[in-house]
């Protein structure tokens, strides 16, 4: 039990580590709004200049709080854990230049591709029983409520209408098809790891 727990909380490290990963080398420097609270935490870097591990942390904590009263305790600690790490390495790989590896101007597609597969491996978190925070933790509460429908469909829809904000911020219509892909290749990369069978021996 001991050396599951342990497990889990590697794996809830490393996947925060590329998600930020995946956030500052693809989305950052093609201006677009990830799927998910990510999503606002870059609109109010973009608006503001403060660090989006910052705004993470703010506008994870009454949704971590509410799961605390709704959701399981290994639910919410391991949210929690994912949460803090990926707010420290938002932080922290901001220290490096990571422009130097992202595609030309009008290659945005593949930053958005790309982008869409570091931020759906946040999949591995539904995985084992907790989230990534954000609207995961608002689809993991809604269907608890609602068993029939699939969490990564409401995790969709509602990034869909985070998206939709971002056009006053970014202020350009290719930023929103950036955000749509992005939000789809996500949802796919999660379906595919949450129904992702291991092979019997």
């Amino acid at each position: 039990m001991r050396v599951k727990r342990l497990y889990d909380g590697a794996v809830t490290v490393l996947t925060a580590l590329l998600v930020a990963f995946g956030m500052h080398v693809f989305v950052y420097p093609a201006s677009f709004a990830p799927s998910g609270i990510d999503g606002i935490a870059t609109m109010l870097q973009a608006l503001t200049g403060v660090n989006a591990g910052i705004y993470t942390v703010l506008l994870n904590l009454p949704l971590l709080i509410a799961a605390w009263f709704l959701m399981r305790r290994r639910y919410v600690l391991y949210t929690l854990l994912y949460t803090a790490a990926l707010s420290l390495f938002l932080l922290l790989l901001a220290r490096f230049d990571f422009y130097r590896f992202v595609p030309r101007e009008g290659s945005y597609l593949l930053s958005a591709l790309f982008g869409g597969v570091a931020q759906g491996l946040t999949g591995i978190m539904l995985r084992i029983g907790a989230s990534s925070g954000g609207v995961d933790i608002m689809g993991s509460m809604i269907q608890k409520k609602l068993p029939r429908f699939r969490v990564e469909r409401i995790i969709l829809l509602i990034s869909v209408s985070i998206i939709a904000v971002s056009l006053p911020v970014y202020r350009d219509p290719e930023s929103v098809l950036l955000s749509i892909v992005e939000a789809f290749v996500c949802e796919r990369v999660t379906a595919a790891i949450l129904q992702y069978k291991r092979p019997t021996v």
